[in-house]
């Protein structure tokens, strides 16, 4: 598990410096594809926290795994809405631009939540509540941000 877990945030790490050197150069229509990319693999790793959070998926290795990878990647938004993005095919409203800091303020709630969850991890009841606490920063994010 921790083998893992150290992978996973040396690949956030690495991928995020290159994300930063990349993002002078990157077309706006490719930093929307990773964004897009980046979002699913954070749904992909939510699904079963929040599966675990309303009783419907056990506590055990599985969602103990996803906490882990879902706190190493959490960062990464940061880095996916460069100036440029907005337009195309994106559901970004564009409030995440024009409202850039309270936009920065809920990327760094959902980041700061995420942080939490491989220590909640540790227990059942513990994790609940940290999966809980990222629910609502995704939604802090979503409603006033995403598009539907």
């Amino acid at each position: 598990m921790r083998t893992l877990f150290k992978l996973a945030v040396a690949s956030a790490l690495l991928t995020g410096i290159g994300i930063g050197q990349a993002q002078a150069q990157m077309k706006p229509e490719d930093a929307i594809k990773y964004r897009k990319g980046l979002m699913q693999t954070i749904k992909y790793q939510f699904g079963p926290l929040a599966g675990f959070a309303k009783g419907d998926v056990p506590y055990g290795e599985n969602v103990i795994k996803r906490a882990n990878i879902l706190a190493a990647i959490a960062p990464l938004q940061a880095e996916v809405f460069p100036a440029g993005s907005d337009k195309g095919d994106t559901k970004a409203k564009p409030e995440a631009w024009t409202k850039e800091a309270d936009f920065k303020a809920a990327i760094k709630a959902f980041a700061d939540a995420a942080a939490k969850l491989p220590e909640a991890a540790k227990s059942a009841d513990a994790l609940k509540a940290a999966v809980n606490d990222v629910g609502k920063t995704c939604k802090g994010c979503h409603d006033p941000f995403r598009a539907e």
